[in-house]
């Protein structure tokens, strides 16, 4: 993953605050979410992988 979209309220690294709705670029930056949170939020359905939904885009669209 290197982006996440949040279903729900987050933090960044830097322990800043991000609402639902927004796009997180995943690594070890301030402003950024790291990798074993991002894969936490995707697992507990409170997050979706941008890579993932890019994929299932290009499937639907193969069809």
């Amino acid at each position: 993953m290197k982006k996440i979209t949040l279903y729900s309220a987050a933090s960044r690294n830097d322990g800043s605050y991000v609402d639902a709705g927004e796009t997180l670029s995943i690594g070890d930056k301030a402003g950024e979410i790291d990798a074993d949170r991002a894969k936490a939020m995707v697992d507990g359905n409170r997050a979706v992988s941008e890579t993932a939904a890019k994929a299932d885009e290009r499937e639907a669209a193969a069809k």
